[in-house]
């Protein structure tokens, strides 16, 4: 249980690609998935079905459109806009990262790099939207992101991210 605000508690036998799921009681339920997942990545699935319990209410979720909401919200919600381009800062030396800045930026924010480079590229409109998932893709695979979560992270960002890229909103996902 985390304060007064919802009860949280994970869950074995979930599918890998779910994260956590939510459950509208008088007190809501928060469901993780107990595979071992990151802090980052609870932290934003968490996030995520907050974003569920304030923006739907009385509605149905799982579809495209409420995924893609709770998800932004839950981006906005981890790390503001204006919060990781002040921070993103410290990660450029000129016109080349520090991996070691982007390493801290990574603990102190709970964020994957691959989601920080990304992500910039995004808010910044830095190149196309097909050129900054290019390397989103590039980015997990050299961190060594499974297979399996490379190909759904990429599908989920070809899918949602086209109302994204150029508007400044940062959607920063988990590990």
């Amino acid at each position: 249980m985390f304060g007064n605000l919802y009860w949280s508690l994970q869950v074995p036998g979930m599918a890998q690609e779910v994260d956590a799921v939510s459950f509208a009681t008088n007190r809501p339920i928060v469901a993780l998935n107990a595979e071992g997942w990151s802090v980052s990545r609870e932290r934003f699935g968490i996030a995520h079905e907050l974003g569920n319990f304030i923006l739907h209410v009385g509605v149905l979720t799982g579809d495209r459109t409420t995924e893609s909401q709770a998800n932004r919200f839950a981006s906005a919600f981890l790390l503001p806009r204006s919060s990781f381009i002040r921070e993103y800062r410290s990660v450029l030396r000129g016109n080349r990262w520090s991996w070691s800045a982007m390493s801290e930026l990574k603990q102190r924010r709970s964020v994957s790099k691959a989601a920080i480079v990304h992500d910039y590229l995004y808010a910044t409109a830095t190149g196309t939207k097909d050129q900054a998932d290019a390397v989103f893709l590039e980015a997990m695979t050299v961190l060594r992101v499974p297979l399996w979560r490379r190909r759904l992270m990429y599908l989920a960002v070809r899918l949602f991210g086209r109302g994204a890229y150029g508007r400044g909103d940062v959607a920063l996902g988990p590990d």
